[in-house]
């Protein structure tokens, strides 16, 4: 079996589920992904490419969320289609020449695709359990207090009409 460090990815795919690559992992100059109703997360700070100056990333997403956390510095052009969606980038224009440029063509229906470069926004995104963050104790709240009242006496109102009691009976029996 192959060491997972070693394996290189170039296309990956999250159907009724969820994709996430993180820590150190090998990626080609172009990755195509295709998230449909599930999510995938590609954390990029510590990913080796295959030694070229741009990285092409093609993500479809439909119905779900693809987030993408780059390095400080990185070149980010986000390009692509956004029907009932949202993508966006987070990430400074301002780039270190040091690392890949990244360009991500982005289709997105009814989901969204996310580019970003922070601890805090990846905690906000997925989660600080999935950030490997220790999730903060949530604070049970005080139960309201019942509201005080008192029940109104049961009132009978009388309706007047002109039917007779025995015409009621008629009625029932046929």
């Amino acid at each position: 079996m192959s060491d997972p460090d070693e394996i290189t990815y170039s296309a990956v795919r999250s159907v009724f589920g969820s994709s996430r690559r993180d820590a150190r992992w090998h990626l080609t100059d172009e990755l195509d992904i295709l998230t449909a109703c599930g999510r995938a997360t590609f954390d990029l700070r510590q990913v080796e490419t295959t030694g070229g100056e741009v990285v092409e990333i093609t993500a479809t997403c439909v119905l779900g969320s693809i987030s993408f956390v780059v390095p400080r510095g990185t070149v980010v052009v986000l390009d692509g289609t956004s029907f009932l969606a949202s993508a966006r980038s987070d990430v400074s224009a301002a780039g270190d020449p040091d690392l890949p440029r990244i360009e991500i063509t982005a289709t997105t229906i009814l989901g969204s695709v996310r580019v970003y470069s922070t601890d805090d926004d990846l905690i906000a995104e997925v989660g600080p359990a999935e950030a490997t963050v220790e999730p903060t104790p949530a604070v049970a709240a005080e139960p309201e207090p019942e509201p005080e009242f008192e029940a109104a006496a049961p009132t009978a109102d009388v309706i007047d009409s002109d039917v007779d009691d025995d015409d009621v009976d008629e009625a029932d029996a046929a």
